[in-house]
């Protein structure tokens, strides 16, 4: 959780109008390899500590939804356990736009796009298309931050909030990180 990711919330949320955002960990991304990343308990206290850092747990909240359930998260489960969660609330997902470029590739990419809205953030001027099955608000946004960067040891310091840090520190997370 860096603060690109932070940001992208606060502007969904006044963009949107948003009442409350749930930030949702996965278990094991389908797309990702699973020694890429710290473990799903880590990664959702550093959600914690970051929204509590930033003053947005007032209006942010982290769900371990995914991680209690076994095996690759799909988006379409996750999908169907807010909606009854949530009984009538719209629902919108907050991504980047390199995830909206392959979301056509997604599991049950039809499910997502009847049951959700997206709020898709543009980096590096890249141009976005609208998906036409997919609804959604395109917001451009310039930031550098990157978890890829981040985990090689290569961030910036205003990049993590201080207790994020100090728990990749204490925890030894990412090898390169000091």
């Amino acid at each position: 959780m860096h603060s690109g990711h932070l940001e992208m919330a606060r502007l969904a949320r006044i963009t949107c109008h948003l009442d409350r955002i749930v930030f949702i960990p996965c278990q094991q991304s389908p797309f990702k390899s699973r020694a890429t990343v710290a473990s799903g308990k880590d990664r959702s206290e550093m959600l914690r500590l970051a929204l509590r850092d930033k003053g947005f747990h007032h209006w942010a909240e982290v769900s371990e939804l995914e991680l209690e359930r076994p095996g690759p998260s799909y988006s379409w489960e996750t999908v169907q356990a807010m909606a009854l969660e949530y009984p009538g609330a719209r629902l919108f997902w907050i991504m980047g736009g390199d995830q909206w470029l392959s979301l056509g590739n997604w599991a049950r990419a039809d499910y997502l796009a009847d049951h959700l809205e997206f709020i898709v953030f543009a980096r590096d001027n890249v141009p976005l298309v609208a998906h036409y099955r997919f609804r959604g608000q395109l917001i451009p946004f310039d930031r550098p931050e990157s978890a890829t960067l981040i985990r090689q040891g290569k961030w910036d310091q205003d990049w993590l909030t201080p207790a994020t840090v100090q728990y990749i520190q204490e925890h030894r997370l990412y090898p390169s990180f000091s």
